[in-house]
């Protein structure tokens, strides 16, 4: 942070506002910190420990002179910086209810979940030319971009992507904080 005055600094303020997930309001301004300070400006660092755990925070820096000047006033949910705290690995599964040969597309769902929201949804296969031959490692098919909420359900359709054999799929989801998981091998 950096402050300025025209004539003497008295104190820096650190504020909050917390949201729990993207669907949720902000809540009130909450004083986390604040430091006295002099002169005509002046700059530091506040260390900002996510008090309320995971979510959205909005943070605002008031400034106050000897004179009882402070400012700017800012609005619940406008800030001078945002920052999402989420350490919460998202969840899913695929589905598939057709039949075990297929000669066309073929149209898997998903479903997804995270306790802030899922970001993206990727889709991917493995591959065997018959059953004496190993599968192949797996190879990214396509990524799907959700809504940013916390459920989202959707449809992956998928041709022969490498021909005729036998196809395995698993998905990677992805929230926004960049945790990571991946789904067990299909059961299909």
């Amino acid at each position: 942070w950096s402050a300025s005055d025209n004539y003497e600094l008295y104190s820096v303020e650190l504020r909050y506002s917390y949201r729990a997930d993207n669907s949720s309001g902000f809540e009130d301004w909450i004083s986390f910190q604040s430091k006295a300070v002099s002169g005509t400006s002046s700059a530091g660092t506040f260390n900002f420990n996510m008090p309320e755990g995971q979510g959205i925070y909005n943070l605002w820096i008031v400034c106050n002179d000897n004179a009882g000047n402070s400012g700017p006033d800012l609005d619940v949910g406008q800030s001078d910086l945002s920052l999402g705290y989420d350490t919460g690995t998202p969840s899913g599964d695929i589905i598939y209810n057709g039949d075990f040969w297929r000669n066309s597309e073929t149209t898997i769902q998903y479903s997804a979940q995270d306790n802030i929201d899922v970001g993206e949804v990727e889709l991917y296969y493995r591959f065997k030319t018959d059953n004496n031959s190993a599968y192949s490692g797996y190879i990214h098919a396509e990524t799907y971009a959700t809504t940013g909420g916390k459920v989202t359900n959707g449809i992956m359709k998928t041709n022969g992507l490498s021909g005729s054999g036998l196809y395995q799929f698993h998905v990677k989801l992805a929230d926004s904080a960049g945790n990571i998981w991946t789904s067990p091998d299909s059961d299909f």
